[in-house]
């Protein structure tokens, strides 16, 4: 199936920011000012991972002008960590690069003391907190806190030591937190802009020395993939809960109130956030900004949109179902039912999740359309409900083929069939998606690559679940008593709701027919 590819823009100032989106999902950004490029992997309908062509890291360069000269750069922790109290199974982790000589850094305590290279704080290499002896590349450095459970922190300290040699060194952080015996994520600093430092009044044997964040252009390599490359964790909804970094380790958690408001907040660079919508800096910032869904803005804060809803064609209440009264206020979001669904692009919500009573009825916790799973749709619906002369007859690269795709679930809004197929066919098409991911990973290929004979055998897996169609028609008939099954419900509405289809079927047939004669659809 050919999909939607769209191209927006976003202007801050003098700043822009272009967007690649395929099926309402945001695949890269792209900054024309700086020419950074940032890609997105999804798996599922979810973002898993980043790309980046740019980094950002803490460099820290002093000149030395013989054996034992030493200085550092003081920085003071704000909340959480803050007088933080230490557990036993604390760790901290952080990502080092350094040119030569002896860098690192310490924890500074409120009692004064430190954790250091002299009161045994050593990485998993055995180097000193402030005595690295890897030179010469990005290296992740792992840190156990149990010598100082017990202790409050104060700050942290970024040090050339004085074992280092006279010459002028470099050192470059990213990426540094502590990670809780609990799992609690507290980062320290994960690639922001700004970073507030002060200068040692000690610095013995140093003729020069400099501080700064810096944002550099990265070529894309086997060598570098691990500082360009971040991987996001969601939850049920497409909510990002984590962040690893390219070592693998943690660098950001997020905790979500119902409706999104973000609960704790922590420092962050990531602006993907409630069911992976961008939380826009532009109308706040990246914890209490508004979410951009496509068709509208989201204010988490609220719990509401930020304007009522809207369709192309002139409707009294857009993408309303007259049977549920929620649906009736164009504010709300997801029919004030966050839990259980989400929006997916500001005018739909994803029914994915239902419940079955003890009678067996399966019902849809939000009584809204899924969108995001045409292709299934367009299978589970195609192949059983709609008439096989009709079927045979729609090319899958024709219009009739993209008809169906947008016109399957606008249809079932009619009355007669929207209830019945609410109630029941869900369950069905969650029993389908689970026979195509199936055929999926034995064939190796995803569904929008099927041929004419990987659909045959799809056919075939559909048919073999005859027993649930026919409890499923049985428990249809019960409702919808002038239709004795769900096919002649169906077929009924392709003539009252799907002119659309029926004529494009129509129109694309013979050319359809005439391609698969020629051998131009392949077998």
């Amino acid at each position: 199936m050919l999909e939607e590819i769209n191209r927006n823009s976003k202007d801050i100032g003098s700043d822009a920011t272009e967007y690649i989106y395929i099926q309402d999902q945001p695949i890269a950004e792209y900054n024309p000012g700086s020419g950074n490029w940032s890609d997105y992997v999804f798996a599922n309908g979810k973002r898993v991972a980043k790309a980046d062509n740019f980094t950002d890291y803490l460099h820290m360069r002093v000149t030395i002008a013989s054996a034992g000269g030493a200085t550092g750069y003081g920085y003071v922790v704000p909340a959480p960590l803050k007088n933080y109290q230490v557990q036993l199974g604390d760790t901290l982790y952080m990502t080092q690069y350094q040119s030569g000589g002896r860098s690192g850094l310490d924890f500074s305590f409120s009692d004064s003391s430190h954790a250091a290279s002299d009161t045994g704080f050593r990485d998993q290499n055995g180097y000193g907190s402030e005595q690295d002896g890897v030179s010469g590349f990005w290296h992740e450095r792992i840190f156990s806190l149990d010598a100082y459970a017990g202790k409050y922190i104060a700050g942290i300290n970024f040090i050339v030591d004085s074992t280092s040699p006279a010459g002028t060194w470099d050192a470059y952080f990213r990426n540094i937190v502590v990670v809780s015996h609990d799992g609690t994520v507290y980062p320290l600093y994960s690639e922001e802009s700004s970073f507030p430092v002060t200068p040692w009044t000690y610095q013995f044997g140093v003729t020069a020395r400099s501080f700064a964040v810096e944002h550099v252009a990265v070529t894309p390599s086997a060598d570098n993939v691990a500082i360009t490359t971040l991987f996001y964790h969601d939850d049920h909804l497409g909510t990002s809960r984590m962040i690893t970094e390219g070592f693998g380790y943690p660098i950001w958690q997020g905790a979500f109130l119902p409706f999104g408001q973000e609960y704790n907040p922590q420092i962050t660079t990531n602006h993907y956030k409630f069911t992976g919508k961008e939380r826009d800096g532009e109308s706040g910032s990246l914890t209490s900004g508004s979410d951009y869904f496509g068709a509208r803005y989201y204010s988490s804060t609220m719990g509401r949109w930020m304007s009522p809803d809207w369709a192309e064609d002139p409707e009294p209440v857009p993408y309303a179902d007259m049977n549920d009264p929620q649906s009736l206020n164009l504010y709300s979001y997801i029919r004030d039912n966050p839990l259980n669904g989400r929006d997916l692009d500001g005018h739909k919500c994803d029914p994915d999740t239902a419940s079955t009573d003890k009678n067996g009825v399966v019902t849809i916790n939000s009584n809204c359309y899924d969108w995001q799973d045409l292709t299934y749709l367009a299978v589970a619906v195609g192949h059983h409900y709609i008439p096989k002369e009709v079927w045979s007859k729609i090319d899958k690269a024709s219009d009739a083929w993209r008809v169906l795709s947008k016109t399957t679930t606008g249809a079932l809004k009619q009355p007669r069939l929207s209830n019945s197929y609410d109630k029941l066919h869900r369950g069905l098409n969650r029993q389908v998606r689970e026979l195509v991911r199936k055929l999926e990973r034995e064939l190796g290929k995803s569904l929008e690559d099927f041929q004419r004979g990987d659909f045959e055998q799809l056919q075939e897996s559909l048919e073999s679940a005859g027993e649930d169609v026919a409890a499923f028609n049985e428990r249809l008939e019960a409702l919808e008593p002038e239709a004795r099954t769900f096919g002649e419900a169906l077929a009924g509405a392709l003539e009252e709701a799907f002119p659309a289809l029926t004529r494009a079927a129509s129109a694309t047939g013979e050319a359809a027919t005439g391609a698969a004669e020629s051998g131009l659809i392949p077998e």
